[in-house]
């Protein structure tokens, strides 16, 4: 499951006053050294460390667009704004690379959200609506039918991520857990114990059969 990213600005260096020591002749990898060697000067490669001593750097924010659908590891080009060209050519490209940030409901599954939803029995039982906040800001409502069991998935459709370059968005899943009750009055109890001298078995099916089964086996 993935995650989501937001708008964010990025802070670049840049070398804006560059001044070397006549001797020795810095060999940059694109031939310099071959001229410098056939003079006899003295070719070295010098460490960053020492560079930074002669180079002024300087740093700028640029706004960069986050365009909507963007997931972990999407690039995004930025042209002009990477390392000087060599010998007077033009500049490069500055290249960001998208990480996402938690989502505090959703998870992410390309351009579907899921949110694992807990319900109350009694609504599981009866039936509901709840509403989540949507993606956009708007709020999305969900109706849960009568009887619905825990994992199981309530879609809606158009309420999901939105499609990278495309139009359109994905679904918004609502994954069901029904939550027994652990801490309830006396009345509560008392009517619930009531409701369970009315059961036939009916109400619940599949524990009707598996239990059926069950005495089979021990020959009843």
């Amino acid at each position: 499951m993935k995650r989501y990213a937001a708008a964010t600005s990025v802070a670049i260096r840049r070398a804006a006053h560059l001044t070397i020591p006549d001797t020795p002749v810095i060999c940059w990898g694109f031939g310099a050294g071959a001229s410098a060697a056939s003079s006899r000067q003295q070719v070295a490669v010098l460490p960053l460390q020492f560079l930074s001593e002669f180079v002024t750097l300087t740093q700028r924010k640029l706004s960069v667009k986050i365009p909507a659908g963007v997931d972990e590891g999407t690039r995004i080009r930025v042209g002009g704004e990477g390392e000087a060209g060599i010998r007077g050519a033009a500049r490069g490209d500055l290249y960001i690379f998208v990480h996402m940030k938690r989502h505090p409901l959703y998870e992410r599954d390309g351009t579907t959200l899921v949110a694992e939803c807990p319900i109350t029995f009694t609504t599981a039982a009866l039936g509901g609506a709840i509403s989540l906040p949507g993606i956009d800001g708007q709020k999305v409502d969900i109706k849960i039918p009568s009887g619905i069991q825990s994992g199981e998935q309530l879609r809606h459709r158009g309420s999901g991520m939105s499609i990278l370059n495309g139009r359109g968005r994905g679904d918004l899943v609502t994954r069901i857990l029904v939550e027994t009750p652990t801490r309830m009055t006396a009345k509560q109890k008392k009517i619930l114990e009531e409701f369970r001298d009315t059961e036939t078995g009916d109400e619940c099916p599949a524990a009707k059969g598996f239990f059926t089964r069950v005495r089979e086996m021990f020959g009843g």
